[in-house]
């Protein structure tokens, strides 16, 4: 065994064997010895280190443990991932963290720690028992129970035929006929009765001989907005069916007794259903007066319009598509009226006039 005095001198190296055999010796005599500083030193620092490449009995990817007193142990690395390096009791494994006693039912975390759940604390229990039906949730509890038909929702209507009808009490049923509603076989017969009742004839006959009615009829509103009865037997004298037509007219309609003017001042005139029958007096020193063709203005075979000029008045009466020939000589196209000139057209086929009048070329 090594001893101190043989300690190598200032600048000598030992190897690593020599230094762990000197080193053991030294351990169980050290607090007898003293050495210099500089002898320690030289010691120290001269020796040749040995780098530990290996754990002794490990191999690699283990991880190395105290299993004992003067024991170390190794695990190696998992298999699996995932896993922890957990202590079974005995000794270090891999494997999935468990719990140090049972837990069963619902689980909760709490500042890191998995407990069981409470019932109705934690969370809404559920039934004993199975149930059917339409599930609610009540506000306090947060429990689910089944919802009463009626109350929570509205009852199946079933089957129903007819007039549905509701009785106010969140429920549908079947309307009934002749007491919820009037059948149409009911009202037929009621207005027929009606109709034909003695009482509606003889307030109808004494209303239509009433004064009021009388001067309804007399007004141009009932005369333009309702139509006359197919083939009526007048007595006495009409009155208030003078009106202006509106989209159509007849030669056979009742008709004015003068002709109406519709005067013109401006430089062009578009001549309307409503002229029919009437007489045009145009005053502005130049006008054009136009016939419209039969298929934008259809009047009817026999409408007649009058034109008559001021003193200072040239008119031309012109025509579109259709034919105005001029009476006498038979010639066609648009005609000049001097002042003081009156003539009159008249239509004599769907889209044919003849016009004739004095100082009319």
């Amino acid at each position: 065994m090594a001893k101190f005095t043989d300690l190598p001198s200032l600048g000598q190296s030992l190897a690593g064997t020599e230094i762990a055999a000197l080193v053991a010796n030294v351990s169980s005599t050290l607090t007898t010895v003293q050495l210099p500083l500089s002898t320690i030193k030289t010691f120290v620092l001269a020796g040749t280190a040995t780098t530990a490449t290996n754990v002794a009995s490990g191999s690699a990817n283990q991880i190395p443990y105290q299993s004992a007193a003067n024991t170390t142990a190794f695990v190696s690395a998992p298999v699996t991932t995932g896993t922890a390096l957990i202590w079974n009791g005995s000794s270090l494994a891999w494997g999935n963290p468990g719990f140090s006693t049972g837990i069963s039912g619902v689980l909760k975390g709490s500042s890191g720690i998995v407990s069981a759940a409470t019932s109705g604390t934690d969370y809404a229990p559920g039934t004993s028992a199975l149930a059917t039906g339409i599930l609610k949730s009540t506000t306090t509890t947060g429990a689910l129970t089944i919802a009463v038909e009626g109350t929570d929702y509205q009852s199946p209507i079933g089957t129903i035929s007819g007039i549905v009808k509701g009785n106010g009490a969140n429920a549908l049923t079947a309307a009934t006929a002749g007491t919820d509603y009037v059948s149409p076989s009911g009202l037929t017969s009621t207005l027929t009765s009606y109709v034909t009742s003695s009482t509606l004839t003889s307030t109808l006959t004494s209303y239509a001989t009433t004064s009021s009615l009388s001067s309804y009829l007399t007004t141009s509103t009932a005369s333009t907005t309702y139509a006359p009865l197919a083939s009526p037997t007048f007595t006495g004298s009409l009155t208030g069916f003078a009106a202006a037509a509106t989209s159509s007219s007849t030669a056979l309609s009742i008709g004015f007794l003068g002709m109406p003017q519709n005067s013109q001042s401006g430089s062009t005139y578009a001549i309307v259903i409503g002229d029919a029958g009437k007489h045009l007096y145009f005053t502005g020193a130049t006008c054009t007066a136009t016939i419209p063709a039969n298929s934008a203005t259809a009047f009817p075979i026999g409408t007649t319009i009058a034109f008559i000029c001021s003193s200072a008045t040239t008119l031309t009466i012109a025509i579109t598509t259709d034919t105005m020939y001029l009476g006498g000589t038979g010639t066609t196209g648009s005609r000049t009226l001097a002042a003081y000139g009156m003539a009159t057209a008249v239509k004599v086929t769907a889209t044919a006039w003849f016009i004739n009048g004095t100082g009319l070329t």
